[in-house]
């Protein structure tokens, strides 16, 4: 019989491969540990991130997550997949978007999954408004928790400071008032705030700094007269953002539209539209516009629109023998020329009417204009609108 050492082996010699081994292992699993971890912080990173932005959105790409269409942070992280229902999404003022228009996170088929961490502990929502994983121990307020954002919020508020320049589309001997609306726990609602009547050296009205919660806000400025500028501005969360309104001229034609559904009483299919000339204080003064080509899309719920006439201020301008079929495509709108429109000087309005248009839809309208001022420059301007 042959003995470990007739073999080629001592026990001294197994004893020291069967050290090396397990240390071996052991330093292999505690680098599988580390190397796991590592990959289950990444992912709850990324994951408390895509929470937050939920919750605030990312206003890079030009998103306010829950809190600017609630006006309140979620009670839970269960409000960002289900709405808690106190709203229900709707268009509000100049076509923000108010209520509850989520699921604000792409929770898939588990709608447990999203609450909890890489370990499988839940996140919870910390003051300041951040998101918190209690780490690879699942304890809270050890080393190991992650907290995202880094810095905590004070508030969701921001504020928003409006300004007017003087010579502009409103009237400077007029008080001028602003309505901005907000959303109230998913529900519209306004506050109104008066400027202040002495001109800074910019000659502009200022109004002091009004506390909004993060999100778009649509904001009428307007004197007394009856001149309104709708504008829509963004809130950050702990910043001021301010904001001039009603500068002159605008982009092109200046113009502030009205918008009142019109039903003609023949074959009930018309739509008016109010344009309000803002270049002048009283009626007859200012700057008048010859409209010689309209670009016009007409999209929602109104199924195809078809057009046959257009009037301006109770003139034919555009007829099309038979109808012609609109683009329902914003990106492609259907041209219409050529028109022979005048917007009238000053303080006026302007009556505009589409014959055999329904009356529902998002319309954009993109005028092909020469002003008195510059006759031989040809120049277009986009508004628009949404006709429920």
């Amino acid at each position: 019989m042959f003995t470990l050492s007739e073999r080629g082996l001592s026990l001294f010699t197994v004893l020291i491969m069967i050290g090396v081994l397990g240390v071996s292992l052991t330093v292999t699993r505690f680098f599988l540990y580390q190397q796991t971890n590592a990959q289950r912080e990444s992912e709850t990173r990324k994951e408390m991130k895509e929470i937050y932005e939920a919750i605030m959105g990312n206003p890079e790409t030009g998103t306010f997550g829950y809190v600017g269409d609630m006006g309140t942070p979620p009670a839970s992280l269960n409000d960002l997949v289900v709405n808690p229902g106190t709203s229900f999404a709707f268009t509000g003022t100049n076509g923000v978007k108010i209520g509850w228009n989520g699921p604000y996170i792409n929770a898939g088929h588990d709608l447990e999954s999203y609450k909890k961490d890489a370990w499988g502990n839940d996140y919870a929502i910390v003051s300041g408004y951040q998101i918190r994983s209690n780490g690879s121990d699942g304890i809270a307020d050890t080393p190991d928790d992650i907290v995202f954002p880094s810095k905590p919020l004070n508030s969701f508020d921001g504020f928003l400071a409006l300004k007017v320049p003087k010579g502009g589309v409103l009237c400077e001997e007029s008080d001028i008032s602003a309505i901005v609306h907000y959303s109230n726990n998913g529900l519209e609602d306004t506050l109104t705030a008066v400027f202040d009547p002495i001109k800074t050296e910019y000659s502009y009205y200022v109004s002091d700094a009004i506390p909004l919660h993060h999100g778009i806000h649509a904001v009428e400025v307007r004197d007394t007269i009856g001149k309104t500028v709708l504008a829509n501005v963004a809130v950050f969360a702990e910043s001021t953002n301010t904001q001039i309104v009603g500068t002159f001229p605008y982009e092109g034609i200046n113009l502030h539209p009205q918008f009142t559904p019109y039903i003609n009483p023949v074959d009930n299919r018309a739509v008016e539209v109010d344009i309000v000339n803002a270049t002048g204080c009283t009626e007859g003064e200012g700057v008048s516009y010859n409209i010689s080509q309209m670009d016009i899309a007409i999209a929602g719920s109104g199924g195809q629109q078809y057009l046959s006439e257009i009037y301006f201020n109770d003139i034919l301008v555009f007829t099309a023998n038979p109808t012609i079929l609109v683009s329902s495509d914003l990106g492609n709108p259907t041209s219409i020329s050529p028109l022979e429109a005048t917007l009238k000087p000053g303080l006026s309005h302007n009556k505009l009417i589409f014959q055999d248009a329904s009356a529902s839809g998002i319309y954009q309208l993109t005028y092909h204009y020469t002003d008195t001022e510059e006759p031989m420059a040809l120049k277009y301007s986009t508004i628009s609108f949404r006709l429920e």
